[in-house]
């Protein structure tokens, strides 16, 4: 009896999923890994059971739809090299097109350029900054070695995406802190022409001046585009999702889903909490969609389905290595930072977390700027409302709402720069109630308003130079003298010797040790007694509270003080006692 649809493509897709399955259900798994004289893969024989059951399964289901596909005289082959010319297409005869009309007229490009390069300066400034601990932890256990620590996961610190680029960067240009914060560096200056395209995306004519110049010199954003963190690539993925949404948001399609979903998953793949974002943007295409005129039968099905599972999927692959790596899914999802707190501890953190946030992110900002901002921002709003123009008017308070939404669900106080997407959404609104307010001038005033709100920029970006402002913020964990203190460590230390410190001058002082050359310098597993240790405090954190002489029996003796920092010694005990 023939089967309709039958075909060798869902027989091999069959068989792959049961070759997979297979070994994970029956354990036969743990026989093939028996000539594997290996611990480090023996422990991970439950996930790799897991990953097994998973793939086998994504490949008995694909089979299933190839046998259904076939049944209609088609294939999963035949289908995804159709929706794949459908992207190609949407990217050619719409998304570039479309770019390439955001930066016309000619002198538009002048102005970006100018400003882009006035981000540019202010960014290669303070990418000398110090390492911080952060970055100098993320460098020095998920870089610095084996492939395999690209996607170790025992804690958050590592954006894995970001990693990932860290390693090619350092792979090319070698490892010294610029070629570390490079990738960020990237992403934050990439940021400001996507800025600008967006802004002209969203408000249509004469908008994107306020956006791009404010992006440029906003404290919060330069920080992130000159550490080695995850946090550009997050903003910039964000826009880039954005923007995407806002071209394709007159009908849904499976194309516009695939471009989404991929953006999404990168994000995700940076760091988890970008599902923030990414659950803030769907709900705002999703309204957009609505607005539109096209049926919620639609949405769903050409939208919201594709989308959640391509996402979602996409996301999983990807993340495959890393649940590999880290012996399973819980260090991602059910770390100590991202485990739920109990209801009424939530509660009474949700305030002090936002009102931080909020700090952080209008640090060293005036506070009439501020002022003003606000007033954009409502400007900005009521001439969407006005005009009905939707994709403004809606953007922020969908984002909002679903990121507020999935906190609310999650039930776990991220770190303050989790919410750092959210600023360009801010400036985009501020930016529509700038483009309202000038549009009603003359076209020579607003050329001059234009002109002077890049000085004001520029004069912005000298006064954040000058005062070495972004270099003091705290964020990830800052200890500027670890440089001075290694320099003065690195003629002293012999071999065998001991460098001990606490967070955050711990990381940050090891990493400059390993840039001068010194690799064994950590706390040995046996103590012999016959090595110096050396004792590295930051003098603002806890040393004025917890002295270092309370805290360690034998006798300590001060060496130096740098700044903030302190290098205390304890020699051997012959020394001691000679």
């Amino acid at each position: 009896m023939k089967v309709s649809g039958f075909n060798v493509e869902n027989l091999t897709l069959l068989v792959l999923g049961c070759g997979l399955l297979l070994p994970a259900l029956t354990g036969t798994h743990l026989v093939l890994l028996s000539p594997t004289d290996n611990a480090y893969v023996w422990n991970r024989s439950s996930v790799l059971a897991a990953m097994l059951l998973g793939y086998g399964t994504a490949f008995l289901g694909m089979s299933f739809w190839s046998l259904y596909l076939g049944t209609r005289r088609t294939s999963l082959r035949a289908e995804i090299f159709r929706h794949a010319g459908d992207v190609r297409a949407l990217m050619q005869n719409d998304l570039l097109p479309a770019m390439r009309r955001a930066f016309e007229p000619r002198q538009s490009v002048v102005w970006l350029l100018i400003v882009s390069c006035l981000g540019i300066a202010l960014r290669a400034y303070f990418l000398a900054q110090p390492l911080r601990y952060d970055e100098a932890y993320t460098f020095l256990n998920f870089v610095n070695g084996h492939v395999l620590g690209l996607f170790e996961y025992p804690y958050p610190n590592n954006h894995v995406l970001h990693t990932i680029w860290v390693k090619l960067s350092t792979m090319i240009g070698g490892a010294h802190p610029w070629s570390i914060r490079l990738p960020a560096f990237i992403a934050g200056i990439a940021s400001i022409p996507l800025m600008f395209c967006l802004a002209r995306t969203l408000t249509k004519e004469g908008s994107g001046i306020f956006a791009t110049v404010v992006t440029s010199v906003f404290p919060y954003l330069v920080l992130y585009s000159t550490l080695a963190r995850g946090y550009s690539l997050v903003v910039f993925l964000a826009l880039a999702l954005i923007w995407v949404a806002a071209q394709t948001a007159q009908s849904p399609s499976i194309a516009a889903s695939v471009i989404l979903s991929l953006i999404a998953a990168f994000g995700v793949l940076t760091i988890p909490s970008a599902a923030f974002a990414v659950a803030g943007v769907f709900l705002w295409y999703a309204s957009l969609l609505l607005i539109n005129g096209n049926k919620l039968k639609r949405i769903v099905y050409e939208f919201v389905v594709p989308c959640g599972i391509m996402t979602a999927t996409l996301s999983a692959v990807l993340y495959s290595p890393v649940f590999f790596v880290s012996n399973g899914i819980e260090p991602v999802i059910a770390n100590d930072y991202v485990k739920a707190l109990p209801t009424a501890a939530f509660l009474s953190r949700i305030y002090p977390h936002f009102a931080d946030t909020l700090a952080d992110f209008w640090r060293d900002i005036p506070g009439p700027v501020l002022a003003l901002g606000a007033v954009l921002m409502a400007l900005g709003a009521y001439g969407a409302a006005k005009k009905r123009d939707w994709p403004v008017l809606v953007l922020l308070p969908a984002v909002l709402s679903a990121s507020v939404l999935l906190f609310l669900v999650k039930r776990a106080i991220p770190f303050p720069r989790t919410w750092i997407f959210l600023i360009p959404i801010a400036i985009l609104l501020a930016d529509a109630g700038w483009t309202y307010c000038i549009g009603m001038l003359p076209g020579k005033t607003r050329r001059s308003i234009n002109h002077a709100i890049t000085f004001a920029g520029a004069g912005y970006a000298l006064f954040l130079m000058g005062a070495n402002a972004i270099a003091k913020y705290p964020d990830t964990g800052a200890f500027p003298e670890a440089p001075r203190v290694a320099a003065y460590l690195k003629p002293l230390i012999k071999p065998g010797d001991e460098v001990h410190a606490s967070v955050p001058a711990d990381y940050p002082t090891y990493f400059y040790l390993w840039y001068n050359g010194l690799s064994d310098f950590r706390a040995k597993e046996h103590d012999s007694g016959e090595q110096t240790k050396y004792f590295v405090v930051q003098k603002s954190g806890y040393m004025e509270t917890n002295p270092i002489q309370e805290r360690i029996e034998e006798p300590v003796e001060k060496l130096i003080d740098i700044a903030d920092a302190a290098v205390f010694r304890i020699t051997p005990a012959d020394e001691q006692s000679g």
